[in-house]
């Protein structure tokens, strides 16, 4: 009994992190278009991610390279 559920946890678990792994790798992908193709500054692409100004140039630094 406590076995299958610890395995119910760790698979819950699992799931949730990889569903949150996708979304932040999405806000990713939308920095990097707002920024390469609409050409957005900081400020405008975090606002439209909903990401932190932080990360936004982190991924603006990226691309430049």
């Amino acid at each position: 009994m406590y076995d299958s559920s610890l395995k119910y946890k760790w698979d819950n678990q699992n799931v949730l992190d990889y569903a949150v792994k996708a979304r932040e790798e999405e806000r990713v992908k939308l920095v990097k278009n707002l920024i390469a193709h609409i050409g957005l500054s900081t400020e405008q692409a975090a606002s439209a991610a909903e990401v932190s100004v932080d990360l936004v140039k982190k991924i603006r630094s990226e691309l430049n390279k």
